[in-house]
């Protein structure tokens, strides 16, 4: 993570024009992390979602007999499992 706090550090791309300017970008954990410093109401459904979805993985990891479940409703690929 950058240092001072700062979520989104600026990254240099190379512009349509073939300048190189200097953008706003975030990684995942970026994202997330500016989206638990809104304090607006708005937020919070998106942030207890983000809460829920992240106890849920973590219960998964904890308990690996889950997937058996998955794999009896018919998930297959990896990518189903990750949603």
């Amino acid at each position: 993570m950058p240092t001072g706090g700062q979520f989104v550090p600026p990254l240099e791309l190379i512009a349509k024009d073939g300048k190189k300017r200097k953008v706003q970008c975030a990684n995942a954990e970026g994202l997330l992390r500016i989206i638990q410093s809104i304090s607006s109401p708005k937020a919070e459904p998106f942030k207890r979602w983000l809460a829920k979805v992240g106890y849920e993985r973590l219960e998964e990891i904890e308990n690996p007999e889950l997937t058996d479940k998955w794999k009896k409703r018919g998930v297959k690929e990896q990518i189903e499992y990750a949603i």
